[in-house]
């Protein structure tokens, strides 16, 4: 991914990605995989750290796994996992040091892989 970014900037300074909270992995889904998220978020942090050319991350959440079927991972049960992905953002947690304790605050008693 690394020779990408590089490739990418000799064109373009200023680099925008994006990432999701949650994200229709299967189309019965009804609970977020967080801490796929959060290791999603923590990659996309630790590029933009270590190349210096993004200009902002664009966080998604989709709740459909295709328009033919129904909503699954719904707001509702998503919060723990947009507050998880926005800390480890506005952290800088590309390790997921803080995810935790922060989790433990949310009221989890564990992280949904």
């Amino acid at each position: 991914m690394d020779k990408y970014i590089e490739k990418m900037k000799r064109s373009f300074p200023k680099l925008w990605c994006a990432s999701a909270y949650k994200g229709a992995a299967r189309p019965n889904t009804h609970c977020v995989p967080i801490l796929s998220r959060l290791k999603n978020q923590a990659f996309w942090t630790e590029k933009a750290t270590r190349h210096g050319c993004f200009e902002g991350l664009i966080m998604t959440g989709w709740s459909r796994f295709c328009h033919q079927l129904a909503l699954c991972e719904l707001f509702p049960v998503s919060v723990h996992a947009l507050a998880l992905c926005l800390g480890v953002v506005r952290d800088c947690d590309t390790q997921l040091r803080g995810v935790y304790s922060a989790a433990e605050r949310l009221g989890l008693s564990s992280i949904p892989e």
